[in-house]
């Protein structure tokens, strides 16, 4: 996989800690807010007799996240 043209233009992390689970590692944060855009491209192929199977996609991204307010107990 290839990224490219990343441009991260915020990153404010607050407390945080991470847990394992079934399908991988989830970050757990309190306050974290990013604003970032990127392009990416993937491509793969293999050879099955007598073809050869390519297999590709690209894109663009753009992420922004904020905190979600907790609720007043």
């Amino acid at each position: 996989m290839v990224l490219s043209n990343v441009t991260i233009y915020e990153i404010d992390v607050g407390p945080s800690h991470f847990e394992l689970g079934d399908d991988g590692i989830a970050v757990i944060d309190s306050g974290v807010t990013c604003n970032l855009n990127m392009n990416w491209h993937y491509s793969d192929s293999t050879w099955i007799a007598p073809v050869v199977v390519v297999v590709s996609d690209e894109g663009r991204a753009s992420i922004q996240a904020k905190p979600t307010p907790s609720p007043l107990v």
